[in-house]
């Protein structure tokens, strides 16, 4: 749901609930494919990872690295922030995995290719979803 127009929308990926200045820090090995700003994403990480997935980080205050810089699981991206266009209206990460295909980059469940702790906060705009905060990963 959109929070301004309160219009159903696809949402392609998760929001993690999160305080604006925290670490964002990559899943796993890859390349920086883009960072920089986007209308709705606000300012963006892209990352390249093996077997055509792609993982997206939205939202930030800050980004830590450059296009075409290799980087390692755990390596900070940036830092969480309100940028862009969100879907919620207290702070929080988009998070997104993508896989290529002929189609292009297609959005894909987020759980089906790492390990969520099963508490994980989701940024849901409950008044429990904001207290909790994103575990890093």
């Amino acid at each position: 749901m959109d929070s301004t127009s309160q219009t159903a929308v696809f949402h392609g990926g998760v929001d993690l609930a999160a305080g604006v200045g925290d670490a964002v820090v990559a899943i796993g090995e890859g390349t920086v494919a883009f960072a920089g700003e986007q209308p709705d994403y606000g300012l963006l990480v892209v990352v390249n990872h093996a077997q055509g997935l792609q993982t997206r980080y939205a939202h930030l205050g800050a980004i830590a690295v450059q296009p075409g810089q290799v980087i390692g699981k755990g390596d900070r991206l940036g830092q969480v922030g309100q940028t862009g266009t969100p879907s919620l209206a207290q702070p929080h990460l988009h998070f997104e995995v993508r896989l290529n295909s002929p189609l292009g980059w297609i959005a894909q469940d987020p759980q089906g290719y790492f390990s969520m702790p099963s508490q994980l906060p989701v940024a849901d705009g409950s008044p429990a979803a904001r207290a909790q905060r994103l575990v890093p990963y």
